[in-house]
Order: structure tokens, then sequence, then C-alpha cells
């Protein structure tokens, strides 16, 4: 018994809608897919950033003798803070005018439109060594900044040498639209921060990042860290 052309076109119909169910259902799942790979990898970069920024931070030097930070006035980042090497005079002279030398640690309120764009300079023990043969110690210099949409970490790994290559930058997190920093004096949260005129550290810091996933929606991430107040 044969088939009417009536009852093949038919047959033909419902496979085609069956293979559309199935391609509609199909696309779905790899967008949901695409989607949830998309929200775990900013995920991880937002543990990466705040896991790295906090590490730093429960290290931070409280004084650094030799070592003079000032803000950069007009500068914006990475260039928010100038290093500078004092000799034995200059160093006697600071230990007189502030008891234990100058401290490393400054944060500039950056806003670009609506777009909040901190950055932050401090010293820090927290550095690993992990090539021996390399001259470096605990201490570095840490800055934190937004180029485009990443999150920059430069590191200076040895502050008396004269050669770049005790300099590293390398991006933490891409897809960021904003990166704020708090600071708390004790009494109040504040935008920036310096060191060397407030003479102390702050008791904790709040950390904002807020990514743009590709769907256009936004995810912000906050946490507060606790500052170290050990000396050198």
């Amino acid at each position: 018994m044969g088939f009417t052309l009536i009852e093949i076109l038919l047959a033909m119909a419902m496979v085609a809608i069956l293979f559309t169910m199935l391609y509609g259902t199909f696309g779905s799942s790899v967008d949901l897919i695409q989607a949830a790979e998309q929200e775990g990898e900013t995920y991880h970069m937002a543990r990466l950033t705040i896991r790295q920024l906090s590490q730093e931070l429960t290290s931070v030097v409280q004084s650094l003798n030799g070592v003079m930070f000032e803000a950069t006035a007009g500068e914006k980042c990475p260039q928010i803070a100038r290093i500078e090497l004092l000799d034995a005079d200059a160093v006697e002279e600071e230990e007189e005018e502030a008891e234990g030398g100058r401290i490393g640690f400054i944060a500039v309120d950056v806003e670009e439109g609506n777009r909040p764009m901190d950055c932050f300079t401090f010293a820090t023990y927290a550095h690993g060594r992990y090539r021996p043969d390399v001259k470096e110690s605990d201490l570095s210099v840490a800055t934190y900044w937004l180029d485009g949409d990443k999150v920059m970490h430069r590191e200076e790994t040895n502050l008396f040498s004269l050669s770049s290559k005790s300099v590293e930058s390398y991006p933490l997190a891409e897809g960021v639209e904003g990166m704020n920093f708090k600071f708390f004096d004790g009494t109040e949260w504040v935008d920036e921060w310096d060191a060397g005129k407030l003479d102390m550290l702050p008791y904790a810091v709040e950390v904002e990042l807020t990514f743009l996933l590709p769907s256009a929606e936004r995810r912000v991430f906050t946490t507060m860290v606790s500052v170290s107040r050990a000396s050198e």
C-alpha cells in the first residue's frame, strides 16, 4: 500500500516542525550555557581581583624609611604617586619631622562621567618571591587602576633598582565598568586617602567592582578589608 502525495507532504511538514522545535531548544540551551560561562568567568575575575587586593592590604607597610610618597598633582592613574629615594641626611630630617618615616599609601578618587575609575598605590610586604636568582624582597609597591575595561595591577618589586625590570604590570579582570574605593578613618568613610598628609593608615578599605556582562546586565561585587597596621 502506497502513500498519497498529501500524506507525504503532511509527514514532511511534521518533521520540519519537529526539527524547528528542536533547533530552537538547542539554541536556547547554547545561549544559557554561554551566559552561565560568562557569569562564572565574571565571578572568577572578581574573586581573583579581590583576593589579590586583600592579601596585599593585610600586609600594608605602616612606615617606609628612606622612601617618600607624594601625590602627583594633575596626573591620572597610574601616575598617582611619586616615589623618591632619600639620602641619609634627608632620612634623618624626615625622622625628626615625622616619627617612623613616610607612609606609602595614596588613593585618588577619579570619575569620568558617571563611571568611577579610582586608583590606588600602597607599599606592602605581600610580594611573593618565586625566582630566587632575582634581587627582590617581600617589600613592593602595588598600584591598581582601570585601563579601559581592565583592572590593572602594577607592582614595583625593587624600590631601589634603577631598572624597569623590577616593574610588572598585568590585567586582573576585564569587562569592568567601574572601580570604587572608600576608606574608613575611624569615624566615617571617605573617597580619597593620602597617608603622607594624614600621617595614618585607614582602618579599613571598601572595594566595589562593577562588571558589565555581554547581555548588558551589571554585576556589582563589594567587600571590606581591614588594613594591617604593622610597621617596618
